[in-house]
């Protein structure tokens, strides 16, 4: 297997190594057809600035040296290289096509005159020089930019590969890792198997492979975002390199060659069109050609014509390790919020980068736009005025003959201003690409992060745990049963209310499946004791509280709620008298072989409990199913919920029967199909596509929602944008309640958010008379909601009051004879702490430590639990104890 995986990773590499290849090689075919390009702008230059020469020297001549020159160029012109590029592709650059046309029209002339020979070679043919030595300036700094560019694609193309093989060896060694605590673990379990203590020194080597192979797969999973990270930076440069930079490189390595060579020719148009009019047609024709003249559409010939350097190469796929099940970024809670910091670092970064392009992008457009406006050709007005003069002397004198008046100083200045503009532009555009590339990287990585995190399009994180369900909550009609139904019998209850599931089993369950299928630690993670008793009292006065809460609800709370309604039960939902022999379906070791033996006890089950168990069992089938996002299989599922679910007549075993207990809770998720019978009538089943897709009777009733108008009742200043500040007395207009505490409101012809504390309201003053008939959900502040930091915080707090409050329940056992149910010691809640045990609460019977009656029962613990010291409260902790109080600790 491992020279599997090896062989794969060679392949893997080795493939990269083809595709780096192949992108190094277009990138230099780009450099050799950009310099071939150059040196053919440079040899036409060269052609024309030879044809004006020639043409003065022909105008003493006359039609034999013009029919010379059309031979000469006519046979260079089919050796020409521009000409051989093009060949065949439909088309020839818009100064190749003028050059064939000014050739025609060379044939076609006939006598000059001596002053057209002074202007081809004073004015046509040195300004031909000035274009060669700008095109070669820009044509270096050009490549120099280009170059610069290609490198940095190199480069990280080297941190992809370097990415990729990190990747690789970080999964290779969670492998290694992994094989090795599963080594540890078999050893530890075999040695059990023989009823024999396992020894400290294994104990520690599996407590070390166990946290060597935690670190490895932590490890791992950064960096596989590192790969994708890379991935998606190098893959963004590749496209915007090949689809923006290439053309405007192009763009700058003709940075004024057309400009110039379009006005020197519509120069020498103008002299043509002066002393020729009879020539006129021939020179409408070169007139459209020289208008026809542009960058953009050379361009795109260019481009046709060499496809192959300048297509857009394949882009990189993740290609995942061979043990790696996990396809795209992942956001583990252990680095969480350091991927929160890298997120809001990014987008500050983005936002900098941005505007730094746009600044570059504003003064290159304005350079162009400068460009474009500027319609003045100095060298065409000096052309026209000389004819112009040189008619007027010809009229009156024709035997005089005029030279052309030259102004080099001015046109020295012109040229100076023109490398000025040109190199101003070649910085910008250079600076605009090294931001807009590094622009480009990081909106990639941005845009991974933000969807690995949840964050939506206006940039709000929403719960991972929430989907997007367009079914609701259902309500649920105000209903007081005569019965109890926290710490009340079920049967008892269940026969007042008429119906097969109590109600807040119901509620809670279906509230889950709709909005909490993919939160994390479900049932792992407690919930506030206070929001818990809140809802209990709700829904002992007939109230549907979590129809209020709508999709915003905190999932831990309501598994709590859900779990204390069974935990305080009078009998566990698996009755205290089949409590053995449940127990003793554990003997058989597989556990399908378990299905007849529970499907037989299942059926001595009384009718009510039995539904009640198929449908909490159904429901924990579903929710299993999900462990790929709640991180919580059968087997998490059953250690949470064993306990409480299950426990014996004697609370002394209850840590001795803990995994017994929960292998028949896992035994019952996995297999509830074939241990329960099918519903038979009107009973109730637990079904995922009636509760997320039906409609309930309910649903369609539409409420009438009407404005509420309300009156400040002290001053308030906004903590956000989209909060409103108002002045005690001010009328403010509730439009809907979108939380607890909250509500979209107007104020004049402003909107946003109000708390509903500063607020009164007639609905409100009748809620205050009848407080009984109400209750607000709780509410969790922004900062509990999104951060982070918080939650620990919370988690740490309700852990130590969890701890605190076990071993003063423990402290108290030995003194209760009655059978009640054991110490949950995974439950989720607790009553607040206090130094005296409430009325309403019965003690616990015998220490955990006392001798079992049933110490043959089942296989002793994994490791023997070691004795625990006194616990007290973190200096920073929530608890306070009451004065005088102390914990007491008894071993275990």
């Amino acid at each position: 297997m491992a020279g599997q995986v090896k062989r794969q990773e060679r392949e893997i590499l080795s493939d990269f190594d083809v595709q780096f290849k192949d992108i190094r090689n277009c990138l230099n075919d780009q450099l050799k057809t950009l310099d071939s390009r150059q040196e053919s702008q440079q040899k036409l230059l060269e052609d024309f600035q030879e044809l004006f020469k020639q043409l003065a020297e022909a105008e003493s001549e006359y039609s034999k040296k013009l029919d010379k020159i059309y031979d000469s160029f006519h046979r260079r012109q089919s050796t020409h290289r521009v000409q051989r590029d093009y060949a065949g592709d439909g088309g020839v650059p818009s100064p190749v096509r003028c050059w064939n046309l000014l050739l025609e029209n060379t044939r076609s002339q006939s006598k000059q005159h001596s002053s057209l020979g002074q202007m081809h070679q004073n004015n046509f043919a040195n300004n031909l020089v000035h274009i060669r030595e700008g095109l070669e300036n820009v044509h270096r700094r050009s490549r120099e930019m280009t170059v610069g560019v290609h490198d940095d694609l190199i480069r990280q193309l080297n941190e992809l590969y370097s990415a990729i093989k990190s990747y690789h060896n970080s999964h290779r060694d969670c492998a290694e890792a992994g094989r090795k605590k599963k080594e540890t673990e078999d050893e530890v379990r075999r040695i059990q198997n023989k009823n024999r203590k396992v020894d400290k020194r294994l104990e520690k080597q599996l407590d070390k492979n166990t946290d060597k192979f935690y670190e490895a797969e932590l490890k791992a999973a950064k960096a596989r975002n590192d790969y994708i990270t890379t991935i998606g930076a190098v893959n963004s440069s590749l496209q915007k390199y090949f689809k923006e930079d290439v053309t405007n490189v192009i763009d700058c390595l003709d940075l004024g060659y057309i400009r110039l060579l379009k006005r020197n020719l519509m120069a020498k148009q103008s002299a043509e069109q002066q002393m020729h009019k009879m020539k006129s047609e021939e020179l409408q024709r070169l007139e459209l050609a020289i208008r026809n003249m542009h960058g953009s559409s050379d361009k795109e010939l260019f481009l046709d014509a060499n496809k192959n350097a300048f297509t857009l190469p394949e882009l990189f796929d993740f290609h995942p390790h061979p043990g790696d099940q996990t396809h795209e970024m992942t956001a583990p809670y252990s680095f969480m919020s350091d991927m929160e910091q890298t997120y809001h670092r990014l987008n500050t970064k983005i936002d900098d980068l941005q505007l730094k392009v746009d600044e570059n992008h504003k003064s290159m457009r304005e350079v162009n736009r400068g460009w474009e406006d500027d319609k003045s050709n100095s060298l065409e007005e000096e052309v026209v005025t000389h004819f112009q003069s040189l008619r007027e002397r010809l009229v009156s004198s024709p035997s005089v003959a005029g030279g052309l008046n030259r102004t080099p100083s001015a046109r020295r200045s012109g040229k100076h201003l023109q490398q000025e503009t040109e190199f101003y532009y070649l910085s910008k555009y250079k600076e605009y690409l090294e931001k807009s590339n590094q622009l480009t990287r990081t909106k990639s990585k941005r845009d991974l992060l933000k969807t690995a995190l949840g964050f939506d399009k206006a940039g709000v994180q929403h719960r991972r745990h929430i989907p997007d369900n367009k079914k609701t909550l259902s309500r649920r009609p105000h209903s007081v049963v005569n019965a109890k139904l926290f710490g009340g019998d079920l049967i008892t209850y269940i026969n007042a209310s008429r119906r097969d599931i109590p109600l807040v089993v119901e509620r809670c369950v279906e509230y889950i499946t709709l909005y909490g299928l993919s939160h994390q630690g479900i049932f792992r993670t407690p919930g506030s004791q206070q929001d818990v008793d809140e809802y209990m009292r709700a829904f002992e006065k007939g109230r549907d509280v979590l129809y209020e809460l709508g999709p915003k609800g905190d999932i831990n709370l309501i598994a709590s709620l859900l779990k204390k309604y069974f935990r305080d039960l009078p009998e566990p939902l698996f009755p205290l008298a089949m409590f053995d022999q449940f127990l003793d379906s554990t003997k058989i070791q597989q556990g399908q072989d378990r299905i007849p033996c529970l499907a037989q006890l299942v059926e001595n089950l009384q009718k009510p409990v039995m539904v009640v168990m198929r449908y909490l069992f159904q429901f924990l089938k579903v929710l299993s199913q999900r462990s790929d996002e709640t991180y919580m299989d059968s087997r998490n599922l059953a250690t949470c919920l064993g306990p409480t679910l299950m426990w014996g007549p004697n609370a002394a075993d209850a840590l001795q029967y803990a995994s017994n207990v929960n292998e028949v809770v896992e035994t019952m998720i996995l297999f509830q199909e074939d241990i329960f019978p099918k519903a038979e009538g009107n009973e109730t089943e637990y079904s995922f596509i009636s509760i997320t897709e039906g409609k309930d009777g309910l649903d369609d009733i539409d409420e009438e929602k009407t404005d509420i108008s309300a009156v400040a009742n002290a001053d308030y200043e906004g903590q956000s944008a989209d909060q409103l500040s108002f002045k005690k007395g001010d009328e403010i207009t509730l439009i809907k309640q979108i939380e607890g505490s909250l509500w979209e409101a107007r104020m004049g012809e402003q909107k946003g958010i109000v708390p509903d504390s500063f607020m009164e309201y007639e609905e409100k003053e009748e809620q205050a008379k009848t407080p009984d008939e109400t209750l607000e959900p709780p509410q969790l502040s922004p900062l509990e909601r999104n951060s982070s930091t918080m939650r620990l915080v919370n988690d740490i707090d309700s852990t130590m009051q969890s701890a605190l409050s076990s071993l003063d329940e423990l402290s108290k056992l030995s003194s209760s004879t009655h059978h009640q149910p054991p110490p949950d010691l995974l439950r989720d809640t607790h009553p607040p702490l206090s130094r005296s045990r409430p009325a309403s609460v019965p003690s616990r019977p015998a220490s955990v430590g006392s001798p079992s009656t049933r110490s043959s029962k089942g296989p002793p613990p994994l490791i023997k639990p070691k004795p625990k010291r006194p616990i007290r409260p973190a200096p920073n902790s929530s608890f306070k104890p009451n004065p005088g109080f102390s914990i007491k600790t008894k071993t275990l």
